[in-house]
């Protein structure tokens, strides 16, 4: 060929566009935080070269080149894009905010735990086509994960027009992922790798019953959200891997410690705060206190305890139905569960592991409605059908709504007590005092302590507390309560203008910020009437900017 000829087929080639102009493939688009909003935005907005990433992925499945990059809509941890290649093939890039944990860790645990799932334990998880855990080490200048694009669509498209029956046959679909999940034997508690991903420490996996260990995967460092969210990840702690829960669970609350120690107070939107006694106001003093009486209660606690439930198992904790894609013609048929970042080993009492997410609110209607499906051996009983006759048609709708979502709870339940009774053991005991206990330890740098407090009071410990040491537990606990129970009432106020986890679209932003003052108004002058400083220190407090 000519050089005239090889340059005009050079100049007919198509060209992919320059990505790197598009600002908002980088930043977040999805709404906007009515706290921190600065902090927010910047943990979740990364520079890298789009082009690159894809020309990789191109290349990862053997295209030419990439002709479009669509990005989904923002999570709060990951940007995640759907790349179409010139021959009509699509994959999913994903790159971690800097927000979504230690550098390296989380994207290499993300991998090792897909490729487990897939190979191991059978579960339909998205197979990898490339990837990159090292930033510094790659031509993109981020951590990335190439996958194939989930087959089928979400089901939370499907859920509310499937039948009672179709749903109990995605139910026990799920329970089968369980089942295997819940069999599966580990040495010891952290999250998943490959082994040379792990570091000198790590523990290996055996992968067939009674062989020896395989080191293919290996348990390393822990990546849980509970070991990176609201800047724990710049903590120095231990992070594991571990070989039992004790040493697991002291891990966590000297993680707790440093960051009471290190970090400025965290505002959340559990509760409201304030000075007392009209309100609950957290110190670093109580919260390191709450941690040294339940350091010194753990070991009882555990060592009563089912050894099942102590024992360490990988769990997918966020089963909504947008994480799990089922077939559109079929929608009985998962197709894959999505959504793996940050999934770890650690005792199952520790995991969202009685029931997918996308049956909470089931559960939680039926509870809020005094209907017991969601408690004792009782609520395992068919509920009357409801009495129609005299009713609207939305009455009517909504009155049969409700019959077979409460039988769809108890169909659940039977499920699960008889297939797999350790989950059904496991809902009691996180019911319980001691499962209560356990978790509300886990985040006590946020909040719980005065929750703690009062827990471990039922427990009969401290053994050493006078009653004037009681007095003041519980009365911190009843403040404690009337803050949380504020909240809940602004949140029930607000209704679907209340910003879960902080966020709101754009286009109601400047409304629910003037909401939110108008409460905190209403709330400091009903609390605090002529106070000026509690009413300001009340102001300082509260989760949402002024």
């Amino acid at each position: 060929m000519s050089s005239t000829a090889r340059s005009r087929s050079a100049d007919a080639a198509p060209k992919s566009p320059n990505w790197n102009n598009d600002s908002s493939l980088f930043t977040y688009t999805r709404g906007r935080f009515v706290f921190d909003e600065a902090r927010q935005i910047q943990q979740r907005t990364i520079r890298f070269d789009m082009n690159q990433l894809a020309q990789i992925a191109a290349s990862s499945i053997g295209a030419d080149h990439c002709i479009a990059v669509t990005k989904c809509p923002d999570g709060m941890y990951t940007k995640a894009y759907i790349l179409r290649m010139n021959d009509g093939r699509e994959v999913i890039a994903k790159v971690p905010n800097p927000n979504a944990g230690v550098p390296h860790y989380t994207t290499a645990s993300e991998v090792a735990t897909i490729d487990f799932m897939r190979d191991v334990l059978r579960t339909p998880a998205p197979k990898v086509h490339a990837w990159s855990s090292r930033a510094d080490d790659n031509s993109v200048g981020a951590e990335y994960i190439i996958m194939e694009k989930a087959a089928g669509e979400p089901l939370d498209k499907f859920w509310d027009h499937m039948s009672l029956s179709d749903k109990l046959d995605v139910l026990t679909q799920v329970l089968s992922y369980y089942k295997s999940w819940l069999d599966f034997p580990f040495p010891g508690y952290g999250s998943l790798y490959y082994e040379s991903d792990a570091g000198p420490s790590s523990l290996a996996v055996p992968i067939s019953g009674g062989g020896p260990p395989c080191k293919r995967f290996v348990i390393g460092p822990a990546t849980g959200r509970d070991w990176y969210d609201a800047e724990r990840s710049s903590l120095e702690c231990d992070r594991g891997p571990w070989t039992s829960a004790l040493a697991y669970r002291t891990a966590i609350s000297a993680r707790e410690r440093v960051a009471i120690d290190r970090l400025p107070p965290a505002k959340q939107m559990l509760m409201v705060t304030g000075p007392s006694p009209e309100l609950y106001t957290p110190t670093p003093a109580k919260k390191i206190s709450a941690l040294a009486a339940f350091d010194r209660l753990l070991p009882r606690v555990l060592s009563t305890t089912n050894p099942l439930l102590v024992a360490p198992h990988l769990w997918h904790d966020d089963l909504h139905g947008e994480n799990i894609f089922v077939d559109p013609s079929n929608p009985t048929r998962i197709t894959a569960v999505i959504d793996w970042q940050g999934v770890q080993v650690a005792p199952l009492f520790d995991h969202h592991a009685v029931r997918p997410a996308f049956l909470d609110y089931l559960f939680d209607s039926a509870s809020a409605s005094g209907n017991d499906a969601a408690g004792d051996d009782d609520a395992d009983l068919p509920p009357a059908a409801p009495d129609t006759s005299g009713m609207s048609d939305s009455d009517r709708a909504a009155a049969l709504k409700a019959y077979f979502d409460s039988a769809l709870c108890i169909a659940w339940r039977l499920l699960v007590r008889n297939k797999a009774p350790a989950l059904y053991d496991l809902e009691k005991f996180q019911d319980s005092t001691e499962g209560n206990t356990l978790n509300a330890a886990r985040r006590v740098y946020e909040y719980g302590e005065s929750l703690l407090a009062g827990l471990m009071l039922d427990l009969e410990l401290p053994k050493d507390s006078d009653d004037g040491e009681t007095t003041v537990i519980r009365s911190e606990m009843d403040a404690e309560s009337s803050g949380i129970n504020l909240m809940s009432q602004l949140q029930q106020q607000m209704g679907d203008d209340w910003p879960d986890k902080g966020l709101t679209v754009e286009r109601d932003y400047n409304k629910i910020k003037a909401a939110l003052t108008q409460a905190r108004e209403v709330l400091v002058e009903t609390a605090y009437g002529e106070d000026e400083a509690k009413k300001e220190e009340f102001r300082k407090s509260w989760p949402f900017d002024n």
